[in-house]
């Protein structure tokens, strides 16, 4: 896909534009990502800087690696599934972007009646939502709760971990060392040759371990099970309830046929008399549909 510069018209100051054929991040763009990243940081090997990303795979190639040593920039990946506790921008940023973002597309709208917003519109949207979220309170405030500075390694518990272990390969953890552009395997720590140590031992520091003992996700969080209906025949006190609808029913029928008995014929106005037993029949016909409909509503049936 070939990008044009109109494609960012009014977007914030100094954006990088970018186009690929699926509208994703991918390894061939991302180094150009990291080009712009390290032109308005100004890291160098003399000021090194530090870069917090999630592990995606185009943010681990070659190019990217050897780019990021020849600079000065140090990677550090999240675990997977926990970007949305230890990225600042899930933690801080996301949320009031988005309010912001559709506050402008309504003002957008208001503004432009008749008019059919384009994709060519979205940036200068965008670029007010931008300014406004991205505050450095903001900013701060992202760092800050995910502990990364000030630091704070009981920000997070291990348990908001665990998921990231399900996918590692024979409990071992990876770790990238871009000085050295290699990756090491860290073998496990063997806890039971260390229960009789005290805790205060310098063999082994526990500050960055992470329990990887399971295998399953479904351990960590289980899926809901949907819950099955029971049979119409276990309702508890349906049959007691349909019985005595019934028994009203047949008790309401009686005593309006009682009343048409006893009631006198009326000579004088024959058309009163007949009018008034349509009501009654009209009557009886509406109290048994409403006694019928709640036998169904009970017995979670349904109208045919």
């Amino acid at each position: 896909m070939n990008y044009q510069d109109h494609m960012i018209r009014g977007a914030p100051s100094g954006t990088l534009g970018l186009a690929t054929q699926s509208g994703w991040m991918n390894s061939e763009v991302f180094p150009q990502v990291l080009d712009h990243f390290i032109s308005h940081m100004g890291c160098s090997i003399q000021k090194p800087a530090v870069l917090f990303i999630d592990n995606h795979e185009s943010h681990l190639g070659i190019e990217v690696i050897d780019k990021a040593r020849e600079n000065g920039l140090s990677i550090i990946t999240f675990p997977t599934h926990t970007s949305h506790k230890m990225q600042p921008l899930d933690v801080s940023e996301y949320g009031p972007l988005k309010s912001h973002y559709e506050i402008a597309l309504n003002e957008w709208n208001l503004s432009n009646p008749g008019k059919r917003i384009t994709i060519y519109d979205l940036p200068e949207c965008f670029s007010r939502a931008f300014y406004k979220a991205l505050s450095l309170e903001n900013i701060s405030s992202g760092f800050k709760r995910t502990g990364i500075w000030p630091i704070n390694s009981e920000i997070l518990s291990d348990h908001e971990f665990q998921a990231a272990g399900v996918f590692m390969i024979d409990n071992r953890t990876l770790i990238l060392d871009v000085s050295n552009s290699v990756h090491k395997e860290k073998q496990p720590l063997d806890y039971e040759d260390d229960l009789n140590e005290p805790s205060t031992s310098a063999k082994h520091s526990t500050a960055n371990v992470i329990d990887r003992s399971f295998s399953e996700i479904a351990a960590i969080r289980p899926l809901p099970k949907r819950k099955a209906k029971e049979p119409l025949n276990h309702v508890k006190g349906g049959q007691t309830l349909v019985a005595s609808l019934l028994q009203a029913l047949l008790k309401k029928k009686m005593r309006l046929r009682n009343r048409n008995k006893n009631q006198k014929p009326c000579a004088r106005r024959p058309s009163i008399c007949k009018s008034e037993k349509t009501v009654l029949k009209m009557r009886l016909k509406t109290h048994i549909f409403c006694l019928t409909i709640q036998v169904m509503k009970t017995l979670n049936l349904t109208m045919i």
